[in-house]
């Protein structure tokens, strides 16, 4: 805080005093100490802090806004400045305080808005849930659940507030739950179980159970628990499972079965072969023997997709080009082979890449085509491998890659569909391009890191 003085004479000695001529030179917040041998008007001084300095004696009253008469002495002046001082120290201070603790309030109040609009907001997502969602205390008792968990196991009248969980699930299962309970409490990790429990419908049902401890100033006061019916999901994988090993059985059974018959007719057909008949017979009997060879033909295709979806991965780095070229040479096309400059290296299995490969250049060269064009090329993590041809192309695309399906009355229709089952057991996947004219282009996509697999 600035101090001034204002008169004829100058200030006493030792005070730290700013000389100044007129009031219009003072700031608003300054002291002014006014000798009494000056002519000033008070009302000029406004609001300033001002002592009158005089050693004579007062004749008539003072201005309100005087601060006070001193002497004209050093000592108390300087007192007086040191006082002043201190006390706006004290002020602006006190002020800087206040308007902390204020903004210190509203942001306390806003945060308290936004948790008390977050919390809302929670309960309702937790109320309404499709999980079970419960709190328990250290003795593996409810203090408090959501809607689901009330309308899925609680009996009509009765409150799960209280109760032990334990008491909810299979006699079975209990052990496991304690267990559970015991280590969040105890060790203080996450824990899961799958239990069964009993429904208030009067089912039972498979519960996936996910435990976490909550932990309030190093202490666990509680742990939450959601429950998710997998039910259903069980069941079905249990079906698939089944359906999976029926099919296998169908595939083998069928494989086995139509080739002996098929053996024997084949051998009779063959000796009629041998005897001189008419040429109606002839042609009655390798129509016949075509028939025959398209079963043995699919049978073998059959067998084919069974040792590709057994066949075990081996993944490892290849140089993909090359993989094509050599594909292409044992192949042995008519066709020209134009295969782009690359040096993409991949790891993956090379015979499931392969027998893909295979089976897409097979129909491409069988296309009619002059020419096979394939590029290698990675996007956004992925390694695409085109094959292109431009032969008669595909007429109909739908279910192209379904088992059987072909345009060509005299294929078995199995190539594409081993194409991308061999693509997906090493995680990847082959399409065809659409609008692409003349002939056609598949696209095969890998994962250029491993890590990446679909799960």
């Amino acid at each position: 805080m600035e101090a001034f003085w204002i008169g004829r004479r100058q200030p006493p000695a030792g005070v730290s005093l700013v000389c100044a001529a007129e009031v219009a030179e003072l700031p608003q917040d300054a002291l002014v100490f006014v000798d009494d041998q000056c002519f000033i008007k008070w009302a000029d001084l406004g609001g300033r802090r001002t002592y009158l300095v005089t050693d004579l004696p007062l004749s008539e009253p003072l201005p309100e806004h005087l601060a006070g008469v001193i002497p004209y002495d050093g000592a108390v002046l300087e007192t007086i400045r040191l006082l002043c001082s201190e006390m706006r120290e004290s002020y602006d201070i006190g002020d800087l305080l206040i308007r902390s603790l204020n903004e210190k309030e509203r942001t306390i109040q806003e945060k308290q808005a936004i948790l008390l609009r977050d919390s809302q907001r929670y309960h309702a997502i937790i109320k309404y849930a499709s999980d079970l969602v419960a709190l328990l205390d250290d003795g593996g008792r409810i203090t408090d659940c959501n809607e689901t968990m009330l309308n899925s196991l609680a009996q009509p009248g009765q409150d799960l507030i209280g109760a032990e969980l334990v008491e909810l699930v299979a006699e079975s299962d209990r052990e496991a739950l304690q267990a559970l309970i015991r280590r969040n409490f105890e060790q203080g990790v996450p824990c899961k179980a799958e239990v069964c429990f009993k429904l208030a419908s009067g089912r039972s049902g498979i519960f996936s159970l996910m435990s976490n401890p909550l932990i309030e100033e190093g202490r666990i006061y509680a742990v939450s628990i959601i429950g998710r019916d997998i039910t259903d999901l069980r069941n079905l994988q249990a079906l698939l499972t089944v359906q999976a090993g029926d099919l296998t059985g169908m595939i083998n059974g069928l494989a086995h079965e139509l080739r002996n018959p098929l053996t024997v007719i084949g051998a009779y057909i063959r000796r009629f072969q041998l005897d001189e008949g008419s040429e109606r017979q002839k042609r009655a009997i390798e129509g016949v023997m075509a028939s025959i060879k398209r079963i043995e033909d699919m049978v073998n295709r059959i067998e084919r997709y069974k040792s590709i979806a057994s066949m075990e991965c081996y993944f490892a780095e290849l140089d993909v080009r090359q993989l094509v070229l050599d594909l292409m040479a044992s192949l042995k096309p008519v066709v020209a082979l134009d295969v782009a400059p690359s040096d993409l290296r991949l790891v993956t299995d090379r015979e499931h890449l392969k027998i893909a490969l295979r089976r897409v250049l097979e129909n491409a060269i069988e296309s009619g085509t002059d020419q096979v064009q394939v590029t290698i090329d990675s996007e956004r993590g992925q390694a695409l491998i085109r094959v292109r041809d431009y032969g008669a192309g595909i007429r109909t695309t739908e279910n192209i890659f379904a088992p059987f399906s072909s345009t060509d009355p005299l294929k078995v229709g199995l190539g594409l569909t081993e194409a991308r089952l061999a693509m997906v057991k090493i995680g990847g996947e082959v399409e065809l391009e659409p609008d692409v004219a003349p002939g056609a282009s598949f696209v095969f996509r890998l994962p250029l890191d491993r890590r990446q697999l679909r799960r």
